[in-house]
């Protein structure tokens, strides 16, 4: 590894894994998977590939999103985010922290939270977070917003149609031609039918 993109000791992403470097040999680069599993990777393939090094910076920026319903009062929900990040001492307070809208999103209005902090709390800063936001947010909106996609199944054929794993009260069976049947669906693949999403 010419430029040493890397020691060991870092936490690396490279060639489709995620672990700590544990070795660093003439050939191969040994590594071990955040649930410990080994992987040996060659150094050709680390040489030709991308590589990113999670933690070789002393900080980091820790980005969430959060959806709230368009119904939901969102200078309340910016007060709510703002006090979880006075409530975490592990936060750097001589870096910016960002609570902005970012999107009006199919059903969300999302919110975007930024905030720095060193490299070796990130992870457990990052967790804590997201645990923290929820009971107090909770208390503030109607509820968290997700997307949940809306599916138009239209029928070709009067064989069953696997698009009954989740909704097979709605559908037991495909109609025949030209039945469009509205279902909210989270797939978008089905057996039988075809559909528009």
């Amino acid at each position: 590894m010419l430029f040493k993109p890397f020691k060991v000791g870092d936490v690396i992403e490279a060639q489709g894994f995620l672990g700590k470097v544990t070795e660093i040999q003439i050939f191969n680069t040994l590594m071990l998977t955040l649930d410990n599993q080994k992987v040996v990777i060659p150094n050709g393939a680390l040489s030709n590939g991308n590589i990113k090094n999670l933690f070789s910076e002393p900080t980091r920026r820790i980005d969430l999103t959060f959806g709230v319903s368009y119904s939901d009062d969102i200078d309340k929900v910016r007060a709510v985010l703002k006090d979880v990040l006075a409530a975490e001492s592990r936060l750097l307070a001589d870096h910016d922290q960002d609570i902005f809208v970012s999107a009006h999103a199919d059903s969300s209005v999302n919110f975007e939270l930024r905030a720095w902090v060193n490299s070796d709390d990130y992870v457990k800063t990052r967790f804590a977070l997201i645990e923290a936001v929820k009971k107090p947010l909770m208390q503030t909106i109607s509820a968290f917003r997700f997307h949940s996609g809306m599916c138009i199944f239209i029928s070709t054929t009067t064989k069953p149609c696997a698009a009954n794993i989740l909704a097979a009260q709605v559908i037991p069976a495909c109609a025949y031609v030209y039945s469009i049947i509205w279902v909210q669906c989270t797939q978008r693949r089905n057996a039988g039918c075809n559909f528009a999403y």
